[in-house]
């Protein structure tokens, strides 16, 4: 059962880092396309200064999560280090 938890924890981090990349990205590219027309500023709604600074931190929060979410797996959990493998023994203090 905790193995099917865990897969759905992973499953869930890994939708919200594409949800948060893919948000950052399209924001950015509306400020960018918007960012060079001065008749944007009469207009009402975001300035296109807003959806780029906006775009930028959803792109850098979901390369970071990424980021922690790869080497995370890379580190041996605590429960791998303190048991003894199958080739080791376990030292007894007598």
């Amino acid at each position: 059962m905790q193995d099917v938890f865990l897969a759905l924890g992973r499953g869930l981090i890994k939708v919200l880092i594409s949800l948060l990349v893919g948000a950052g990205a399209g924001l950015l590219t509306l400020g960018i396309a918007g960012h060079d027309k001065p008749d944007l500023w009469q207009r009402p709604g975001p300035q296109p200064e807003v959806l780029l600074g906006v775009g930028v931190g959803l792109l850098t929060a979901g390369v970071l999560m990424a980021v922690l979410f790869l080497f995370s797996r890379r580190r041996p959990s605590e429960a791998n280090r303190l048991s003894p493998g199958p080739g080791r023994e376990e030292h007894r203090p007598e």
